[in-house]
């Protein structure tokens, strides 16, 4: 009789530990392929210019693998559930290169002859109920021998439209694809 109190104790523990331990969901700024992407861009004919993504520079706050979502005006949180499945620079360049034919990422490997376009990320997270934000600033630099620069600040905001991580990386996908339109448009006026 003591045996069977002792594994029911035994089984109801481990049942508990269990459904306890949740495991992380991982989320991506493109839910296209890059290869898809490049192969998209190599097609187009006579099509705009190309440039190339060099750096994609984010601050040390969100320069980790954890959402960061705000919770009042000076408090971030860290998720440990919700993580980006790549390091956040990564892809921000693969979005931005999914998300329009005229940009180019470092992991295409060409660069030669292209604009250089250098992106610094100030702010990119979630605003808790409210929003999604991303800030910062693009240099792109043509190859020509004037060494034209174009120098842009730019500031999005996006509505939650529903609650949860997995609406936030959404919305934060359409933050970045309003940077791709806006590099893009820079880049075909060099």
């Amino acid at each position: 009789m003591m045996r069977i109190v002792w594994f029911c104790v035994l089984l109801g523990s481990t049942a508990c530990a269990s459904h306890s331990a949740k495991l992380p969901k991982y989320y991506v700024l493109s839910a296209k392929p890059s290869s898809m992407a490049e192969a998209a861009t190599n097609v187009i004919e006579n099509g705009p210019s190309k440039a190339f993504i060099r750096t994609v520079t984010v601050p040390d706050y969100i320069d980790r693998s954890n959402i960061v979502l705000q919770l009042t005006e000076n408090e971030l949180y860290y998720s440990t559930g919700n993580l980006w499945a790549e390091p956040l620079p990564d892809g921000v360049a693969r979005a931005l290169s999914s998300n329009s034919n005229r940009l180019i990422s470092v992991s295409s490997g060409v660069s030669a002859g292209l604009p250089q376009v250098d992106i610094v990320i100030d702010y990119f997270h979630i605003v808790d109920g409210h929003s999604v934000i991303l800030s910062g600033g693009v240099t792109i630099t043509s190859p020509s021998q004037e060494q034209q620069v174009i120098q842009l600040d730019y500031a999005f905001e996006e509505p939650l439209l529903e609650s949860g991580y997995a609406n936030g990386v959404r919305q934060m996908s359409v933050l970045v694809d309003k940077l791709a339109q806006l590099v893009s448009t820079a880049v075909a006026e060099l």
